[in-house]
């Protein structure tokens, strides 16, 4: 359960010190962090059941190609769900302190840092899941490595539209449709 802190804590730390025009306040990133792993136990606890009921229905197919389908949809849909979450814990962590974000950067930043509380909850809770300690650790393991980076990333896009929306007047929908569709390809690769 500590390599998912771990590996959040670094991607974190590198994104902190990314940041070379003007540091965030370490509170805004704390309560950032917080805001994603909020996220991140609301996203588990849709998704993990979601996961159970296509492993019952991939369970009774006959055909490949049905359970292509299937875990294509699934697939699909978890990504969908997360992505609108962190993007609504995202706004709601950001909204008191939006007179931080002075730069594209910072909304990224911010991004980051949900989605890495996120992606920290998310990696916890596959390990918790798994079948033996053994595996745990193999799931926590791949998960610390690779889940907070991507959440991180995808969130990030996300935060940059905020900061697009806050200075040009962009949409910042057009940023979770770019993290949703990197999001199901990254699911769908690995």
């Amino acid at each position: 359960l500590i390599t998912p802190v771990i590996g959040g804590t670094i991607t974190i730390i590198i994104y902190y010190y990314r940041d070379v025009m003007e540091k965030e306040p370490k509170v805004h990133i704390l309560k950032s962090t917080l805001w994603g792993a909020l996220a991140g136990l609301v996203c588990i606890t849709i998704t993990i059941p979601l996961f159970f009921l296509a492993g019952s229905i991939l369970e009774k197919l006959q055909e490949n190609w049905q359970e292509i389908l299937i875990l294509l949809g699934f697939v699909m849909i978890q990504a969908a769900i997360e992505e609108a979450v962190k993007g609504a814990f995202l706004f709601k962590a950001t909204r008191r302190f939006s007179y931080e974000i002075d730069g594209l950067f910072d909304g990224f930043f911010y991004g980051a840092i949900v989605g890495t509380g996120m992606g920290v909850i998310d990696a916890i809770a596959y390990g918790v899941l798994a079948a033996d300690w053994i595996e745990g650790f193999e799931i926590a393991l791949i998960r610390t490595i690779r889940i907070p980076g991507t959440h991180a990333l995808f969130t990030g896009i996300i935060g940059l539209y905020f900061a697009l929306k806050l200075f040009e007047g962009k949409k910042a929908l057009q940023g979770i449709v770019c993290a949703l569709s990197l999001h199901v390809v990254w699911n769908i690769i690995t």
